[in-house]
C-alpha cells in the first residue's frame, strides 16, 4: 500500500498557515446540499429550507474553516486560516487577465443562483464573528492571492511556519515548494491530498506528464492550454504564471497579518458544536 504524505507528516511546533480558496469549498457546499435535501425529504418529508437550511449551511463553513485538513494524521494543535475569494471588476464582470488575454475564461457561464447567494452569505456572516480575515480586491482572483501568500513565505515573512494552500485548482500546483514549505492541499477527497514537489511530480508522472519542477505547471499550460479557463495553446505566459504575474493584488494587510507573528484562529469548540448540530438533526457532515 502507498504511504501518502498525509500519513507521514508532522507539523513543527509553530502553527502553520492555511489558505482557504472559497470559490472551491463554497461549490462543494452547493453539491452536498441537494443530497442533503434529497435525504431529508425522502426520510421526513421536511424541506431544507429557512432557519434549517441557514444552519446546515454556517455547520458546513464551521467543519471547513475550523479543521482544514482532517486528513493529516498528526493535527496541528491550532491553525492560522485565512479565506481568498475571486471578485470580478464591476464595469465589464472580468479579471484582469482578460486585458491580456481576451478570451480568458470566456466560456465560463454565472453559477449565481439562489443557493450560491445564501451559501456565500453564510460565510461572510460567520466570518464576520470570527477571526478570520477574507482577501479580495477587484480585478483579481483567489489564484493571485494564493501566489500572494506564497511569494510571502518564499520571501521570508512567515518565519519557520508551512503553508497549505486549500484548493481543488490545478494552477495553484504551480505554488508548491519543498524548500519554503509550500503545499498543496487538495479540497476534493482524491488522494493524494497533500501534495509537496514529490506528490506532484509523481501524479503528473503516473499521467505522463514528466516535470522537473511544479513551475514547470506554467510551460505547460502555454504549450497545450487549458480548456477549463478557455486558454488556448500558444497563450502568454502572463496569464498563466502565479508565482510572479505582471499584476498583483495589494497585499499590504495580508502581508503584515502573515508578518506579525503566530495568529491561531481556528475554533474547536465551533467545530464540535456544528457536528454535534448535524448529527442531532441526521445529517451527515462532510466527508473530508
Amino acid at each position: 500500500m502507498a504511504i501518502h504524505l498525509e500519513q507521514i507528516y508532522k507539523p513543527g511546533h509553530m502553527i502553520p498557515v492555511m489558505v482557504i480558496d472559497c470559490r472551491v469549498h463554497l461549490f462543494r457546499i452547493m453539491s452536498a446540499k441537494k443530497a442533503a435535501a434529497d435525504y431529508l425529504w425522502e426520510m421526513y418529508g421536511k424541506l431544507l429550507e429557512g432557519d434549517l437550511y441557514k444552519n446546515w449551511l454556517r455547520c458546513q463553513w464551521s467543519i471547513i474553516l475550523n479543521n482544514p485538513a482532517p486528513y493529516l494524521k498528526y493535527q496541528p494543535r491550532a491553525w492560522q486560516v485565512c479565506v481568498v475569494d475571486d471578485f470580478k471588476r464591476q464595469t465589464d464582470l472580468k479579471y484582469w487577465r482578460a486585458d491580456i488575454y481576451p478570451d480568458y475564461k470566456g466560456n465560463r457561464q454565472s453559477q449565481r443562483c439562489e443557493d450560491y447567494k445564501a451559501t456565500l452569505t453564510e460565510l461572510l456572516q460567520y466570518l464576520a464573528h470570527a477571526d478570520m480575515p477574507m482577501y479580495r480586491q477587484e480585478c483579481f482572483e483567489a489564484d493571485d492571492w494564493g501566489g500572494a501568500v506564497a511569494r510571502a513565505k518564499r520571501e521570508g515573512l512567515i518565519e519557520g511556519r508551512d503553508v497549505f494552500l486549500s484548493t481543488s485548482d490545478y494552477d495553484w500546483q504551480q505554488l508548491i515548494s519543498n524548500k519554503h514549505g509550500i503545499y498543496w492541499s487538495n479540497a476534493l477527497p482524491y488522494k493524494p491530498r497533500l501534495r509537496s514537489d514529490y506528490e506532484m511530480l509523481k501524479v503528473h508522472a503516473d499521467r505522463g506528464i514528466i516535470f522537473s519542477k511544479p513551475s514547470d505547471i506554467i510551460a505547460h499550460k502555454m504549450e497545450f492550454g487549458d480548456a477549463g479557463d478557455n486558454i488556448f495553446p500558444g497563450a502568454p505566459r502572463e496569464v498563466i504564471d502565479l508565482i510572479d504575474p505582471p499584476q498583483k493584488p495589494d497585499a499590504t494587510e495580508l502581508n503584515n497579518w502573515l508578518s506579525s507573528g503566530e495568529h491561531p484562529n481556528t475554533n474547536n469548540e465551533h467545530l464540535r458544536g456544528s457536528i454535534a448540530w448535524l448529527v442531532q438533526n441526521d445529517f451527515k457532515p462532510f466527508a473530508y
